[in-house]
């Protein structure tokens, strides 16, 4: 029932986009100039064609695939009971230090995600760490909040991840230091606050939501008691661990650091006897840096074959564990799809320029003042980030415009600053943000029990966001 609710909110985001379609005039973009063109109103019927346009955009497909790659990886994981054994062995010596762990799953989620390109990909690792929290004894709210909540403040402080950061500066001409200290403010302090709201409100849930909130992990299968051991299933799961992290941080673009990219062309150019061998059997694999949604999902099926072996699955058992887990995770995929979609729908179908009702947007808040305003760009900048989906066209569709509007360069770093942080703050309440939806989807919590949980964090980064961009801003 709560996924059909939030099939419901994200068809009522798709739908109120495609109203403005037929109420903002739309605008095309060359890369200089801004021209406003008439209203172009997506048709209402063309909402089920834009949903399965959306599995035609680039790597759109690929995330409800790797999706349903994290169901499949999970699926193997219950049937071979050392997952059970390692879980409840993690979960009875974190409860000695409960506030700690709580503390340190947050610390770890968003330090990734203010490292690594794509930080939806982290939801691989969201069951692993919410079936441990909940076999702890906390309720479900308290575990979406330390994984995706943890995973949204990330991006809000993003240091080094390129899809947001990254990007950003590069369509600003700026480097990877840019506000750097800005930056690691904002990270250390929305992960403190984050932190002491989630332990504080934890304490205060009854105990009859605690136990309901275990019956909610979908993806886990508590097993009987079992004397197989979780050393292969903890090398497994950590080897997983380090090649995500190797894969997801982008060395030679942030850090200059080639040597991933120079072994990948050596290893795939092995010959035997002039035959290119690893090559052929490899393909082209990615480089340790320059990851994929298709990359983890490859490492996740071997990972699940390595695991049939070791613990002797038959084939017959794993195809079944394999597809009850995917079936498990297939209505969040399609909520994920859903969501893309509106992506399309809001420029004017078509995701290959930049048309559509993002840059009317902008265009009406920056004629409002003839010189540079915060304040005027933070709704069209939130707005975007709440429409465009996907960072990269958050960055294509609405940063390239202002950057192509705003003549002083010098007020570049705040811009590239306000982009970042709202893109991460619409994360944490926006109906369409990917891993908020991932995360409701699979925990089966309802999008307005998450929001009145949330509601006093959001005004509580907000300010901490809004200080740091005047202070940035004043310091330029």
């Amino acid at each position: 029932m709560k996924k059909i609710n939030l099939f419901k909110i994200v068809m009522l985001s798709l739908l109120v986009v495609l109203a403005l379609t037929w109420i903002v005039p739309a605008s095309s973009f060359d890369g200089r100039t801004l021209t406003g063109i008439a209203i172009t109103p997506v048709p209402l019927l063309s909402v089920f064609s834009n949903i399965f346009a959306s599995l035609s955009v680039s790597y759109f497909p690929q995330m409800a695939i790797f999706i349903l790659a994290v169901g499949g990886f999970y699926g193997i994981l219950n049937i071979t009971d050392a997952y059970s054994n390692l879980v409840q062995k993690v979960a009875k010596h974190a409860k000695k230090r409960a506030k700690i762990f709580i503390v340190a799953t947050t610390v770890l989620f968003a330090l990734l995600a203010s490292f690594v390109s794509f930080p939806f990909a982290l939801f691989v690792f969201v069951p692993m760490f919410v079936t441990v929290i909940l076999a702890m004894g906390y309720d479900k709210l308290t575990a979406l909040a330390a994984t995706v909540g943890a995973i949204a403040v990330g991006m809000i402080g993003t240091l080094y991840g390129y899809s947001l950061a990254g990007e950003i500066n590069t369509t600003l001409g700026l480097n990877m230091s840019n506000a750097i200290f800005a930056r690691v403010a904002l990270f250390n302090i929305g992960v403190c606050l984050l932190s002491f709201y989630i332990v504080g409100r934890a304490d205060k849930v009854s105990a009859k939501e605690k136990e309901e909130s275990k019956e909610y992990d979908t993806m886990y299968v508590e097993a009987e008691k079992s004397k197989k051991g979780t050393v292969a299933i903890s090398i497994t799961l950590a080897t997983t661990f380090v090649l995500f992290v190797l894969g997801f941080v982008t060395w030679s673009s942030t850090f200059g650091i080639k040597v991933f990219e120079s072994f990948n062309t050596w290893f795939l150019g092995l010959k035997l006897f002039k035959f290119p061998l690893m090559g052929n059997i490899f393909g082209k694999f990615s480089a340790f840096g320059s990851w994929s949604f298709i990359d983890i999902t490859v490492v996740l099926i071997i990972a699940t074959i390595v695991m049939a072996v070791i613990y002797r699955i038959k084939l017959n058992e794993y195809l079944i564990a394999f597809f009850e887990g995917v079936k498990k995770l297939l209505p969040t995929s399609a909520i994920i799809l859903l969501a893309l979609s509106v992506l399309i729908v809001s420029n004017a179908n078509t995701y290959q320029s930049i048309v559509g009702i993002t840059p009317a947007f902008f265009d009406f808040f920056l004629s409002l003042t003839d010189k540079f305003s915060l304040l005027a760009l933070i709704i069209p900048t939130l707005l975007s980030a709440v429409i465009n989906v996907d960072a990269h066209y958050f960055v294509q569709f609405g940063l390239e415009i202002v950057n192509a509007s705003v003549a002083n360069e010098s007020v570049n770093p705040v811009i590239g600053l306000l982009f970042q942080t709202m893109y991460g703050f619409a994360a944490l309440f926006a109906p369409t943000s990917l891993i908020l939806l991932a995360g409701l989807s699979y925990l089966e919590v309802s999008y307005t029990k998450w929001i009145k949980y949330i509601a006093m964090f959001l005004l509580q980064i907000f300010a901490v966001i809004m200080a740091v961009l005047i202070i940035v801003k004043f310091i330029i």
